[in-house]
Formats: C-alpha cells, structure tokens, sequence
C-alpha cells in the first residue's frame, strides 16, 4: 500500500484534538497529514507537530459580525434550522475558495473532518474524494444536522455523506440518537503540549477543577470569576482537599485570588495532572470528560446551557460515571468519594475504552479502506 495524502479540517482547536492522535498514527505509517483552517486551528496543530495551511476568509470581518449578531441557544426545545443554515452557508462560503486552492495544491486522497466544519465534505465533493467524520464525544448534533447541512450547502457544490464516521467515544456513552459509527476508536488524550509539573504530594485528596479552553470562553468575563468564586467559597477551609484549577494565561487575571484548598495554576495538559486525582469537576466538555474516563475517574459536571456541554453532561449522568455538583457541591464530593458508585461505573468505562480499537489500528483500517 503506498502513501496517502490526508487532509484534516476543523472548526475550532478542541475538535481538531480529538483528531491528532489519528493524525500521528497516520504520519507514523508513512501517509502525508495536513492540517488547514484558521490560525487557531493551524496553532494547536503545530503544537502537535503537524504540518499547516492557514486558511484565508474573503471576508475577515464575518466572524466578528456573526458573533455580535448571535442569539443565545438553548438547550431545550429543538434547533433552529434555518439559523443554523444561513450560519453554515456564511461561514462555509467565506473560506470554501481557500481550502479548495490549499486542497488543489495538496492534492489529498481523503479528508478527515471535524463533523461541523462543513467545508470537508463540501471539499471532497467538489474534488471527488472520500471523506471521514472524527466525533469529538458524545452528542447527536451532527447527525440531526447532516440532512440540514446538506441541503443548506448544495449550492457550494456536492456534498455526499460521509464514507467513514470515526468516534473516540464509547458507545455506552455516546448518544443513542447518533449514527453509528464505522470505526470505533480509543480515545488518547491530547489536551495540548507543555512541562509536567512537580506539585508536592501531603496526603491531601486531590480534585482537577477543569474548565477547558472552552469552558472559559463560554464564561468568560464576570461569570468564570463568579462561578469559581462560589465554588471555591463553598470548599473553603476544607484542609483535607487540595483542589487545582488550571487557568489559561488569558484569563489568569480574571480569576481572582481564591481562598484555600483551591490553588490557581498556570494551564497544563490535562492529562499530565490527572494520575495524582480522585476526582475532576468540569464544565461538560468532551475532551476533559474522555480524559478524565481514560483514568477512570469519577466527575463532577457543573451543567451549561451551551447543547454540546449539556448532552456530553447528560450522558455521563445516564451512564453514572458522574453527578451534577448542585448547590452544595462539597456535599456532593464528600457523597461520590465516600460511595464509590461512580468510581466503580468509571472504571468499567475505562475498561471498554482500552478494548478499543487503537489510533494505530483505525488509521490502517481507513487507508486500506481508502487506498
């Protein structure tokens, strides 16, 4: 089998980090890998140590525009399709000449998509190629949205369905609305680069209060520091606990001086912190809650209305590897590390997550496929 070129697409940096690690496994056998998108997408794929293509909108105010102009979404109630489709249609065509100049150039026998970023399978209809979903966790959303999308951008050019859906999630977890997936994958963390710190071990339990890149820009400003204040006041004094909360530099200054056992820390990969835990309490983004199953860790979800966050929140409740923290949350960790009932649930699903195919075995799977 000769070498494959793979171009890989994503619409925001936590999509494509469910990517990477089938993108080294890919480039570990040989294949060519390309990451294009927007420079914070191209970033953490040269983070990864990924080769890039910044793509260029024809309208670099768009985005600014659109997000002025958003209306707050709901979890509850169903989607606006028609929102939803002028929004793809904007944001697809404002980059589509881009990546199909970079594509052109590249010449890509297969495309790996985040399953949002519309302009993969606008992409690979337009040069006649196969191409892959890659979930990044538990949800439905792409699989409602695929007819929608497809006919709110067929006017782009062809868009097929997908050849191959690729999903990193377990299925006991993973939504049962969603289609299923082709080829199963065990998910491997990569929750960006950096040094693994040294903190000291004094018998005190651990908890990782992580809110993601994600989970800060979904409540940033006042509320990320509300939020965390009244958390960390209703642990205050607590001298057995030690509980971290990484903060990304751009918001260390937004994030006030907590009061003990919470200790503000410069942000890290989050699984370079994990193995030192009992417990995570997070915001219900995917990457943390997949990071977290691979240590077969108990969670705490502090709900939001964003859909994403509240179905990955969802999901981990029904499954009961984690509890909602409620209004009295050093009740509820006193209650999940006393029980067991979710330790115990967390590690069976860390059990069906190792029987997983590999990213190793499922990029020799897509490239005989494809080949």
């Amino acid at each position: 089998m000769g070498s494959m070129r793979v171009l890989v697409t994503a619409a925001v940096p936590s999509h494509l980090m469910s990517i990477i690690p089938l993108a080294w496994a890919l480039r570990s056998m040989g294949h060519e890998v390309l990451v294009a998108g927007k420079a914070d997408v191209t970033a953490t794929a040269r983070s990864a140590g990924l080769c890039t293509a910044d793509v260029r909108e024809a309208d670099s105010g768009l985005d600014a525009r659109r997000k002025a102009a958003a209306k707050p979404v709901s979890p509850d109630g169903p989607p606006d399709w028609a929102r939803m489709a002028d929004n793809w249609r904007a944001r697809v065509g404002n980059v589509l000449d881009s990546y199909l100049e970079t594509a052109r150039q590249f010449r890509p026998d297969l495309v790996v998509t985040d399953p949002i970023e519309y302009s993969g399978p606008v992409l690979a209809g337009l040069l006649g190629i196969p191409y892959a979903v890659h979930r990044w966790g538990p949800e439905s959303l792409s699989s409602d949205a695929l007819p929608h999308a497809r006919t709110a951008l067929a006017d782009l050019g062809p868009f097929n369905a997908p050849s191959a859906i690729v999903d990193p999630c377990p299925p006991s977890l993973q939504a049962p609305e969603a289609t299923p997936a082709s080829h199963p994958l065990r998910f491997v963390p990569f929750n960006g680069s950096g040094t693994v710190p040294r903190w000291p071990s004094d018998g005190r339990t651990r908890l990782c209060v992580s809110l993601g890149m994600f989970g800060f820009s979904v409540l940033a400003g006042d509320g990320s520091a509300t939020v965390l204040e009244v958390l960390a006041g209703k642990l205050a004094g607590r001298t057995d606990l030690d509980v971290v909360l990484p903060v990304p530099a751009e918001y260390l200054e937004q994030v006030r001086e907590l009061p003990a056992p919470v200790r503000v820390v410069p942000q890290v990969p989050l699984n370079t912190v994990l193995g030192d835990c009992a417990l995570v309490l997070h915001h219900g983004g995917s990457g943390t809650a997949l990071t977290a199953a691979t240590f077969g860790l108990p969670q705490l979800v502090m709900p939001q209305a964003h859909p994403a966050l509240a179905s990955c929140a969802e999901r981990l409740f029904k499954t009961g590897v984690a509890r909602e923290t409620g209004a009295e949350p050093a009740e509820v960790i006193d209650e999940v590390l006393a029980s067991g009932n979710e330790a115990g649930r967390a590690a069976e699903l860390r059990e069906e997550m190792l029987a997983l195919p590999t990213p190793a075995e499922t990029a020799d799977a897509l490239t005989r496929e494809f080949a």
